[in-house]
């Protein structure tokens, strides 16, 4: 995917969370990013790795600052101690309209993640997502075995906490097998 397409994609991946109330700050465009891409299969061609908060790209970091560069997106400032939040500005919006035609083969997932990850706290996004990465490393693992893997990466997530973000997880994925709304 050229980095014009992915970054239409991203653009208004950031809209439709902001569209729905989210907070929109990077580590939300991150995880929804990695949904997007792992659970999605929208092909925004990203690297993502196990980080502090997560599934984390470094590429994603550096578009995000290209993005802002180009005025495409900009920084809500938030009170202290919360970051910034980002919007899509009038530059940014132009580039979603003449990316009309490609967005409109991903729209459905696009529109799909925002409804489901955009409200919800960072906390509730680094367990989800790192129970799909869970998932995906070794897609065999039974429930227990899956719970075992995420508290042992992260091991301040409660067990029940990390029970319900495999349940979550593994209930995303087979009601998108199954062609069903997720969330």
């Amino acid at each position: 995917m050229e980095a014009i397409e992915r970054d239409a994609i991203l653009l208004r991946l950031i809209k439709s969370m902001g569209e729905r109330g989210g907070w929109c700050g990077e580590t939300h465009v991150q995880k929804s990013a990695y949904f997007l891409q792992e659970l999605y299969r929208v092909p925004l061609g990203l690297t993502f790795i196990l980080y502090k908060y997560g599934p984390y790209s470094f590429d994603l970091s550096d578009e995000l600052v290209s993005m802002q560069w180009k005025a495409w997106i900009e920084l809500i400032a938030r009170p202290f101690p919360y970051r910034p939040s980002l919007s899509v500005g009038p530059l940014g919006n132009r580039v979603i309209e003449r990316s009309q035609p490609l967005l409109q083969s991903y729209v459905t997932q696009i529109d799909s993640v925002a409804e489901c990850f955009a409200t919800m706290k960072v906390a509730e996004l680094e367990r989800y997502a790192t129970a799909l990465m869970v998932l995906l490393e070794k897609p065999g693992r039974n429930s227990f075995e899956m719970v075992e893997v995420l508290r042992r990466l992260k091991p301040h997530i409660e067990p029940h906490d990390a029970f319900g973000a495999v349940t979550f997880v593994e209930d995303l994925r087979s009601a998108l097998s199954r062609g069903k709304a997720a969330c």
